[in-house]
């Protein structure tokens, strides 16, 4: 009984010196995730305003084959086949599962915000 008492007190003052120590590894993470998206943008704007990226020009072949004769044409054996959810593990089951639509329109809403921030102009 003698040692209960303290042990509880040492117990919630670990989980405090824990939890304190986490938020300030997640706080340096996200300062080093803003400073190096910083530099990145930096970056991307400096060749973006000098102009020295050139897009590379795309081939409508392949040595000397055409494109049509690359391309195999789909069948349902390529895709992978259904998975029972009731045989993902626990911890994979959390995953969010997007429909199509809805990722197109966040892929557009994202190039729309590309766009928007005057990244591309640099580029044409």
């Amino acid at each position: 009984m003698l040692l209960t008492f303290p042990q509880a007190k040492l117990k919630s003052l670990h989980e405090v010196v824990v939890r304190n120590r986490l938020e300030q590894l997640r706080k340096r993470q996200r300062d080093e995730a803003l400073q190096a998206q910083e530099e990145l943008l930096e970056g991307v704007a400096n060749v973006a305003s000098k102009g020295k990226f050139r897009p590379p020009p795309i081939e409508t072949s392949v040595g000397q084959q055409p494109l049509e004769k690359i391309i195999e044409p789909y069948e349902r054996g390529m895709s992978p086949g259904l998975v029972d959810i009731t045989k993902v593990p626990h911890d994979e089951r959390h995953i969010d599962i997007v429909l199509e639509l809805d990722d197109k329109a966040n892929l557009v809403s994202g190039i729309a915000r590309v766009i928007g921030l005057g990244l591309l102009n640099g580029l044409r």
